[in-house]
């Protein structure tokens, strides 16, 4: 779910701080700031629990489960939304190169904060397993080389099924 991003906010309950009313801490990470409140209200996350944090100004309070949360980013697409009925795309940074994790079209070799592209067709009817289709990872050139020879094909193929 989170692919190894860092949370945005890390929260945790402080027993101490209940006496003053605000017993919710949340750090956020990236500013490494804390604030102390009674309520937290986040929209469009991803939230995750974790047991057993390591992380020393946490278990100074007693906290033994800690709420990360991931706020989706504006620039992606979620990999449960489509662009259409017929084609499923997200878009992923990537965080550590990989051996085998490459570009399916000219094989170039995703490096660190890269762009990769990663879509699929899906059959509008289909009652199996994967509608059809499988991901393919593609840097951005070979995404539009593929998505206009998917939309080239078509229409040709279309043009020869005739209008009945």
């Amino acid at each position: 779910m989170t692919e190894d991003r860092i949370p945005d906010y890390r929260i945790r309950y402080n027993k101490n701080r209940k006496k003053d009313g605000n017993p919710i801490t949340v750090w956020n990470v990236h500013k490494n700031t804390e604030e102390y409140t009674d309520h937290f209200s986040v929209n469009d996350c991803d939230i995750t629990v974790r047991f057993g944090n390591a992380i020393l100004q946490e278990k100074a309070c007693g906290a033994t489960s800690i709420l990360e949360v991931y706020q989706r980013r504006k620039d992606t697409v979620r990999p449960d939304n489509t662009l259409n009925d017929s084609i499923e795309y997200k878009t992923i940074q990537t965080k550590s190169p990989h051996p085998y994790c490459g570009c399916s079209g000219c094989g170039y070799k995703f490096k660190r904060g890269d762009i990769k592209h990663i879509w699929r067709l899906r059959l509008v009817n289909n009652l199996h397993y994967h509608s059809g289709g499988f991901w393919t990872t593609n840097c951005i050139d070979c995404f539009r080389t593929n998505l206009d020879g998917i939309i080239n094909d078509i229409t040709q193929l279309r043009q020869q099924l005739g209008s009945d």
